[in-house]
């Protein structure tokens, strides 16, 4: 999936998780970023997930719940 980065702020973090559950996954950036007005494609099975993204001091900037990831899929962080 591609996600396009519209916060304001430098997403430093993205996690996911299966719908309705508290326990997210590790970072799925890694070392890399998705600054302001950017798009960075990251590998997420397809599916039904919660996504938190946070900014480079661990706040949240985004959380999306039940986000339908389908292949080629885009999810706009606002």
């Amino acid at each position: 999936m591609s996600v396009l980065n519209r916060t304001r702020d430098v997403v430093c973090y993205l996690y996911v998780s299966p719908m309705n559950s508290d326990s997210w996954s590790e970072d799925l950036l890694g070392s890399a970023t998705v600054p302001d007005g950017t798009t960075r494609v990251v590998r997420v099975p397809t599916g039904n997930w919660d996504l938190r993204v946070e900014n480079c001091d661990h706040e949240n900037a985004a959380v999306l719940r039940g986000a339908r990831i389908a292949r080629g899929a885009t999810i706009v962080l606002q």
